[in-house]
């Protein structure tokens, strides 16, 4: 199972997966999408990296930016909550903002 967690204060995000969506490779396909969707707008764009790490089972990015990079997150947090809706056994939300 992915565990997934985030949160938003003011202009600063976060965002935690941990673990592997096992059993569904479309939610494996969908949540990598998505990460890897936003370390590139994180390393295109002017933000702030707190931390960012991406490994086996692992995805972690926490960072201060403008609305535009808080419209990007929370596309991609919404995209997480749409898959973690269609495979409930594999992917596991819990987060505010």
């Amino acid at each position: 199972m992915t565990r997934v967690r985030y949160g938003r204060t003011g202009d600063r995000c976060r965002l935690e997966l941990r673990g592997h969506a096992a059993g569904s490779s479309a939610a494996c396909a969908g949540l990598s999408a998505l990460t890897n969707a936003l370390t590139l707008y994180l390393e295109r764009h002017p933000v702030r990296v707190h931390a960012l790490e991406e490994g086996e089972g692992v995805y972690s990015a926490d960072f201060t930016g403008d609305d535009a990079a808080a419209a990007v997150w929370a596309c991609v947090v919404l995209g997480i909550c749409s898959i973690a809706a269609a495979y409930p056994e594999q992917v596991e939300v819990a987060g505010e903002g």
